[in-house]
């Protein structure tokens, strides 16, 4: 399994995660920093990685329908500590 984390996500997860031998980039190992969501979908489908984000416009299912792509997780976190 091959995952993209999107900006919202720390690519020191990616780092961390590749350590633990697990295929993952993220937008920024790319050069895919600041870029649309069309963008960013584009590299995923392209590279065949599922999408890891915190955007909840991919969860938008009729502007980014999920079976024209390998995969779409969006993740939402709840109570934050402030």
């Amino acid at each position: 399994m091959k995952l993209f984390l999107d900006e919202n996500i720390s690519p020191l997860y990616a780092q961390d995660l590749r350590a633990e031998g697990h295929d993952v980039v993220a937008v920024l190992d790319v050069g895919l920093s600041g870029a649309t969501d069309e963008h960013i979908r584009q590299f995923s489908n392209e590279s065949s990685r599922i999408l890891v984000t915190l955007d909840a416009d991919f969860a938008n299912i009729v502007r980014f329908p999920p079976e024209a792509t390998p995969g779409i997780v969006r993740l939402r976190i709840h109570n934050l500590p402030s």
